[in-house]
C-alpha cells in the first residue's frame, strides 16, 4: 500500500502540473478535466427525417465569454459548441445598449459575437431584440424628444439602422418585446405606445414595415409570456387575450408578421411544468392564429414559488427537484419539437452561473452536467446531425 509519504509527493507534482495546465488538482489526478459534462457524439442514433423536419433549437449565449479567457469562459463556449449550432445573445441588442446616445451606434460587440459565432460553423439565429417597451430600457434621449412627431422619427431611424446594419446576416429579429405586458399597458399610454402619439397596433405596425423594407427576407417576430404564472408561463388565450388580438389584428392588416414569440418560463409560481396535453394545447391556441411559433426563452425552474424550496427535497414523486426538471425539459423538447407550428426553440441560457432564474441550467454554476443534460442530450447531439435546419 502507497504510504503517506509518497501520496503527497505525488499530489504534490500533480498540483504543480495542474497549475501549470490550468486544471483542477483533484481532476488532474483522477484522469479528467470534468470531461464527464462533454458529450460522446459517437454513441448518438443518426436521426430519423421527421425528427429533423421539426424547429431549430438553440440556446441564449453568455457575450461576455467571447472576449474572456477564464476557464468558465472557455467551458462555457466549449459546452456551447458541443450541444448546439443555433444561439444568440439578449438584452444587450436593445435600444439602450445598441444606441446610449442619438446616432451613436454601438454594434462593436455584437458584431464581434456573431463573427465568433460564423467562424465556428454556428449560427447566431436571432436579435433579440430591437426594443422592449419599458421605461427602465429607453434611453433619455428618447423618452426626452422635444415632440412626438420626433420621436416617431428617432424610432424609425433606429428599426432601420439595425436592420440594415445585419442585413443578410440576422435571419430573424424579435423586433418587439413584451410587446403588450409593458410599461405603456395602461389607460394613460392607449394611444401612446412608446411615447408616439401612436395605438400599440400602429407602432408595432409600423416597425414591423421598417424592419421589411430594410431586410425582406429576415423572419420578423413579436414576443411574449403568459400573465398567469400560477401553473404555466406558455400564454394561452384565457390568460392573455390581448396578445391573441394584437396577432390577428397585426395578420387582417397585412403586416410583415413572421413569428409569434413565446417565452415558456416554465413553473412559475408552483414550479411545475404543465401536462403535455396542455403544453400541446397552448401551442395549438396560437398556431390559429396562423403564425408560426417561437418558443424564445425556455427555461424551467422553482424560483418564483411564493414558499422557498431545497432542490435536493422530493419533489412530485421525484427524488429532488433536478429529477423532475429533468423530466420537464425532456417532455417539453418532445412536444415542442413534435408540433407542426413551432419553427424554432430557444432555452435561455444552459449554464446556472449569471441564468436569470435560479437552477434553470442543465449545467451547474461549475460547470457540472445536471440530470436535465443527460435527459436532453441526445436529443440536442440528434439535432446537431440535423444538416438541413433551416429557420
Amino acid at each position: 500500500m502507497m504510504n503517506k509519504k509518497i501520496l503527497l509527493i505525488i499530489l504534490g507534482v500533480v498540483a504543480l502540473i495542474a497549475v501549470a495546465s490550468g486544471k483542477s488538482p483533484l481532476v488532474t489526478f483522477l484522469g479528467g478535466d470534468n470531461k464527464n459534462k462533454k458529450p460522446e457524439n459517437k454513441s448518438v442514433p443518426k436521426p430519423d427525417e421527421a425528427f429533423c423536419q421539426g424547429p431549430v433549437f438553440g440556446t441564449m449565449f453568455y457575450n461576455g465569454a467571447i472576449k474572456r479567457t477564464d476557464r468558465q469562459s472557455e467551458d462555457h463556449k466549449e459546452l456551447f459548441t458541443e450541444l448546439w449550432d443555433y444561439g444568440f445573445v439578449a438584452g444587450t441588442p436593445d435600444i439602450l445598449y445598441m444606441q446610449p446616445t442619438a446616432g451613436d451606434f454601438k454594434f462593436v460587440a455584437l458584431d464581434a459575437t456573431i463573427k465568433w459565432f460564423k467562424d465556428n460553423g454556428l449560427t447566431y439565429g436571432l436579435y433579440h431584440n430591437i426594443i422592449t417597451p419599458k421605461f427602465r430600457v429607453l434611453p433619455q434621449w428618447y423618452i426626452g424628444a422635444e415632440s412626438q412627431a420626433e420621436r416617431r422619427q428617432m424610432l424609425e431611424n433606429y428599426v432601420r439602422a439595425i436592420v440594415s446594419h445585419y442585413k443578410g446576416i440576422m435571419p430573424a429579429y424579435v423586433v418587439v418585446n413584451h410587446v403588450v405586458n409593458n410599461s405603456f399597458n395602461t389607460p394613460e399610454y392607449e394611444n401612446n405606445y412608446l411615447l408616439t402619439g401612436w395605438s400599440q397596433f400602429e407602432t408595432v405596425k409600423k416597425m414591423l414595415e421598417w424592419a421589411h423594407e430594410e431586410d425582406p427576407v429576415a423572419k420578423l417576430i413579436i414576443n411574449e409570456t403568459g400573465t398567469d404564472f400560477s401553473d404555466m408561463t406558455v400564454a394561452d388565450e384565457e390568460n392573455n387575450q390581448d396578445y391573441f388580438n394584437l396577432v390577428k389584428e397585426l395578420v387582417a392588416a397585412g403586416a410583415p408578421l413572421d413569428g409569434l414569440g413565446i417565452m415558456a418560463h416554465l413553473g412559475g409560481y408552483t414550479g411545475k411544468m404543465p401536462a403535455n396535453e396542455d403544453l400541446q394545447g397552448a401551442l395549438d391556441q396560437y398556431a390559429s392564429t396562423g403564425v408560426p411559433i417561437y418558443v424564445t426563452e425556455l427555461d424551467l425552474s422553482y424560483n418564483f414559488m411564493e414558499d422557498p424550496l431545497d432542490p435536493q427535497e422530493p419533489f412530485e414523486g421525484f427524488d429532488n427537484y433536478w429529477e423532475y426538471q429533468a423530466d420537464g425539459y425532456k417532455r417539453a423538447f418532445s412536444v415542442f419539437n413534435s408540433h407542426p407550428d413551432v419553427a424554432a426553440v430557444y432555452m435561455w441560457g444552459f449554464v446556472d452561473s449569471g441564468a436569470w432564474r435560479e437552477g434553470e441550467g442543465l449545467f451547474d454554476e461549475q460547470f457540472n452536467p445536471k440530470p436535465a443534460y443527460f435527459a436532453v442530450k441526445d436529443f440536442l447531439l440528434q439535432k446537431k446531425q440535423c444538416a438541413d435546419l433551416a429557420l
